[in-house]
């Protein structure tokens, strides 16, 4: 496919769609255990791998389990000797093919895509900063899209919570610092209900600060982030990726 709208139209299809079975053959499986070729692997409609291996005969057994025949051409993938890889993941990125993650519901179906057809199979969406409404729209965005996208693992906020000092290319009138009122509502906007157990769609935050104190300038105390932190029977908290500039 060469038309980045229908690759992006399909993707996004298949994603959204209804899960079905899937079974690719004579692949050249690569991974860390090496190299194997003639390799193949069946899933079944929940997207969850029941067999891999090699020899044709095993192949079309486990096809049938899955409700599938091997013989249809239209439901079993030959991938010709083609690599097959475990699919990346890749938990800090903003966008591809000119869209970005903040663009709104089209433009993550855009920037997924362009990740997808390179081999990234799940993507945490990095955010920038952003006036704080734009922020919660876009964590929000996020949020609804997970209900749709078993691709879409939730949200990175790169932002607003830096350091003056530490800005890089992020906006300095949208800087702020982790006061109580802004992480509840960005809390709030991604779903997160501790009491309920659940986190909600942010699974990242970056907070810079300078080697003198907290972000900005206000002395924002990092204890005020303890809300993020899940109990222990919640299974993936968030990560805080901080980072200190002399």
């Amino acid at each position: 496919m060469s038309d980045r709208n229908e690759i992006v139209s399909r993707v996004t299809a298949a994603l959204e769609g209804k899960p079905a079975p899937v079974a690719i053959r004579n692949a050249r499986k690569v991974d860390a255990r090496g190299e194997r070729r003639g390799y193949w692997v069946v899933s079944d409609a929940a997207g969850v791998i029941v067999a891999a291996g090699t020899g044709e005969e095993t192949f079309e057994h486990y096809c049938r389990t899955v409700g599938l025949d091997p013989a249809d051409r239209n439901a079993v993938i030959d991938a010709e000797g083609r690599i097959l890889t475990p699919g990346y993941v890749d938990i800090h990125a903003h966008g591809a093919w000119e869209k970005s993650f903040d663009d709104g519901p089209d433009g993550i179906d855009v920037a997924r895509a362009g990740h997808a057809v390179h081999g990234t199979t799940r993507q945490v969406l990095s955010l920038i900063t952003n006036p704080v409404d734009v922020i919660c729209r876009n964590i929000r965005t996020v949020r609804e899209k997970m209900a749709t996208r078993p691709d879409i693992l939730g949200c990175h906020l790169e932002g607003p919570f830096l350091a003056l000092k530490c800005k890089g290319a992020h906006e300095p009138n949208c800087l702020k610092d982790p006061v109580p009122e802004l992480v509840d509502r960005m809390l709030d906007t991604s779903g997160t209900d501790l009491a309920a157990g659940k986190l909600g769609c942010i699974r990242q935050i970056t907070i810079s600060t300078p080697p003198t104190g907290p972000p900005n300038t206000s002395g924002a105390p990092a204890a005020r982030w303890s809300k993020l932190l899940p109990a222990k029977s919640t299974p993936v908290p968030p990560v805080f990726e901080t980072t200190s500039y002399a």
